[in-house]
């Protein structure tokens, strides 16, 4: 053809004159049919009823084109001004095209078939758990009646029987609303869906991630504590934290809101895995995320404190040595807090001035 996406496509070899009409009005409708494919195919809509109408228009698109197709075979078959090698090629290509359109006909169709064989299924597995629902609760409820009625001059047998009727109805109940529940999806947490891969009609085998829920409550760091540490933890300690992504100068506010009673086992240590979750709110921060954590147990301001190193451990006692003069002298101490700083806490034996030892030479 020339001109083939004008109003006026020309066939390029002769042929008798209905087959040139018919073959250049129908390349003209294909041409539009097939612009209009692509558009829907892609503006395609995301409710199922909208999915159906873009199926059912694709079927009468190609439908169209293979009766243009259809009908350039033809014409090539009268075709007089063509050498038999360009008319081998076009008959092969017009040939390809009509397989292949015959193809995707018969694709869509078997598709059209799946999805009204599902929803039929879909809606019987439905209609059935709701009969059995309705029923279920009628028994119920007949069951609940004839107990009134006996209970005003029944044995204790008859009113046992009756409620052990009851009992199993409301099982029954029971039994019949977990069904139903089961052809609901519902999240366990209050969150934005990130990801939702499965489409209505799809069959989804068991244990495959379809559906992904980020949780709108405040972000949470998990960090396993090895045991000698874990002693000085408790919940409601606040923590400084920083992240990777943001580097040692920006500081993040956190506590300690559960810590694991059971422990884990990680590479043969055993530790217990803590909770901490941020106490503002901040729009950096993101899920996965590699954290660093300085938990505060205890903190103590305007103490007596000496460097770790001037302690001095003797028989489960402690004690400094200090300068009086030109004297030094061992003074027996009571520690405190153990600073990460380095420094210890005096609470008694030495006072604020005293010149205390830390190495000598």
């Amino acid at each position: 053809f020339t001109g083939e996406n004008s109003t006026s496509p020309q066939l390029t070899f002769l042929t008798d004159s209905q087959s040139t009409t018919d073959a250049q009005g129908k390349r003209w409708l294909a041409g539009n049919q097939l612009s209009q494919f692509k558009s829907e195919l892609d503006n395609l809509p995301t409710d199922q009823d909208g999915l159906d109408s873009v199926l059912i228009k694709a079927g009468n698109h190609l439908t169209s084109i293979l009766d243009f197709l259809n009908t350039l075979a033809g014409a090539l078959n009268n075709a007089a001004n063509l050498t038999v090698s360009a008319v081998t090629s076009y008959k092969y290509n017009v040939n390809l095209g009509r397989t292949n359109v015959t193809a995707a006909l018969t694709s869509i169709t078997n598709q059209k078939q799946a999805i009204v064989t599902q929803k039929v299924t879909n809606q019987n597995n439905i209609n059935i758990a709701e009969t059995a629902l309705t029923g279920a609760k009628n028994s119920l409820a007949s069951a609940r009646d004839n107990l009134l009625l006996k209970q005003a001059g029944s044995t204790a047998e008859q009113i046992a029987s009756q409620e052990a009727q009851v009992k199993y109805a409301l099982a029954n109940v029971q039994n019949y609303e977990a069904q139903l529940a089961k052809t609901i999806i519902r999240s366990p947490i209050n969150g934005v869906v990130t990801k939702q891969d499965m489409k209505v009609g799809e069959i989804i085998a068991a244990n495959t991630p379809e559906i992904s829920v980020l949780s709108e409550a405040k972000f949470e760091i998990e960090a396993n504590i090895p045991e000698a540490d874990i002693a000085k933890i408790k919940t409601s300690d606040s923590a400084r934290v920083t992240l990777d992504a943001f580097g040692n100068d920006v500081v993040f506010e956190a506590k300690v809101v559960k810590i694991n009673p059971a422990e884990t086992i990680i590479e043969g240590v055993t530790t217990y895995k803590t909770t901490l979750q941020f106490i503002k709110e901040d729009q950096r921060i993101k899920s996965g995320m590699t954290a660093n954590i300085d938990v505060l147990t205890d903190r103590r301001e305007n103490v007596l404190v000496v460097p770790q190193r001037a302690i001095i451990g003797k028989n489960n006692e402690k004690s400094v040595k200090i300068l009086e003069g030109k004297n030094v002298k061992e003074v027996p101490v009571k520690i405190g807090l153990k600073g990460s700083d380095g420094n210890v806490e005096i609470l008694e034996g030495i006072k604020e001035g005293d010149k205390v030892i830390i190495s000598t030479k």
